[in-house]
């Protein structure tokens, strides 16, 4: 009967870690990336500053503290994730005017997220050198290379091609596509491992010790997913977050299979490379 409480309060305990994370994992997406359009501009920047104060404060907090000293490293985490898109958004807005490209031609939208996820990836490996951890606490390291290097070639190549076909029954022909391959390419791979540092790399080692492998996954997909609930480029939204979602699943079960997000992140840039099109047409670069 004792050991039947016991398992019963680690459960509880679990699950009350679980949606803890969840709701603070989805806190800094929502307000930095999800509903930031729809927040006012002096009012997010409070809500922005604030999450950062909010999540360096509480990891300094924990690290003092004895018996809650393993839990400084995910809200160090969510610190990093916050600081890292809040620079991203302004620094590359900064980074076109000194190039003095707009953000409605293809040269600009093109710099702009190479900018963004530039930023997002430097800040991310700053701040986990400065906390004393190493690439690999993040899977930037090669793993198993060759299985990556298969997963992530095949993938990106194979997704590259449907990307082609789609365009012939798209209207779209092929000299502009052509055209628009650098971009296309450019911004598929920025994306894809920017965001499978920011969503998986950053936070897949960190929620393991307290939800276990597999609700690790589950978690850093329900968070992925629920985080483009802001996109307006895709028809139907409800198909394309059950889309991410699952997709979030798979490509965090391969970085814990090869040790590494390179795989994850090729596969992700080609799935990519399916949307950029859409993207590219909701800014008016292809009319």
């Amino acid at each position: 009967m004792k050991n039947n409480s016991i398992s019963k309060n680690k459960k509880l305990l679990r699950f009350g870690v679980f949606m803890l994370f969840l709701i603070c994992g989805l806190l800094v997406f929502f307000i930095n990336l999800t509903f930031t359009d729809a927040i006012p501009q002096k009012v997010g920047l409070i809500l922005k500053i604030g999450l950062v104060i909010i999540f360096l404060a509480s990891s300094m907090l924990l690290y003092r503290n004895k018996h809650l000293e393993k839990y400084w490293k995910v809200f160090f985490a969510f610190f990093v994730a916050s600081v890292a898109i809040f620079l991203s958004l302004y620094l590359s807005n900064w980074g076109l005017r000194i190039l003095n490209l707009k953000i409605n031609t293809l040269n600009g939208i093109t710099i702009d997220k190479l900018l963004e996820d530039l930023v997002i990836i430097v800040c991310i490996m700053a701040l986990i050198k400065i906390s004393r951890d190493d690439r690999a606490s993040i899977y930037m390291t090669k793993g198993n290379l060759r299985l990556g290097l298969i997963i992530g070639v095949i993938s990106f190549s194979g997704l590259f091609l449907v990307t082609l076909f789609l365009t012939s029954i798209q209207n779209i022909s092929f000299a502009t596509f052509i055209s628009l391959t650098p971009s296309i390419i450019i911004i598929a791979l920025a994306d894809g491992f920017m965001e499978e540092l920011l969503f998986r790399g950053l936070f897949l080692k960190r929620f393991e010790p307290f939800v276990g492998a597999k609700l690790s996954i589950l978690l850093t997909a329900l968070i992925y997913s629920l985080a483009h609930l802001q996109v307006t480029f895709t028809p139907n939204l409800s198909i394309f977050l059950i889309a991410t979602f699952f997709l979030g699943l798979l490509w965090a079960y391969i970085i814990q299979k090869t040790g590494s997000i390179l795989g994850a992140a090729l596969f992700h840039a080609g799935v990519d490379t399916l949307i950029v099109l859409d993207f590219l047409a909701s800014y008016g670069v292809m009319q």
